[in-house]
């Protein structure tokens, strides 16, 4: 376990492998966005839950840092493949 704080702002608390995010980890982007999950090679993969600064949440599977599955919200349901 272990705790990376980028230049641009980003907070990572969690496991490394190699220099890279991997295994279960929290970051924290410069805009406020909170992602909870799975990391693979640096990159979100797997299952966790990210939050928008604009309270969209995008719970489900992450595979190379894209999200595979609905948004929700509590204004509004859609999909983003």
């Amino acid at each position: 376990m272990g705790h990376y704080k980028k230049a641009n702002g980003d907070n990572y608390i969690g496991m490394f492998v190699n220099g890279l995010y991997e295994g279960k980890g929290q970051l924290t982007h410069s805009d406020s966005s909170i992602y909870n999950g799975n990391f693979k090679g640096g990159l979100k993969n797997g299952e966790g839950l990210l939050m928008n600064a604009n309270g969209d949440k995008f719970e489900g599977f992450f595979r190379n840092d894209v999200y595979i599955g609905n948004i929700v919200n509590t204004n509004k349901a859609s999909s983003h493949d």
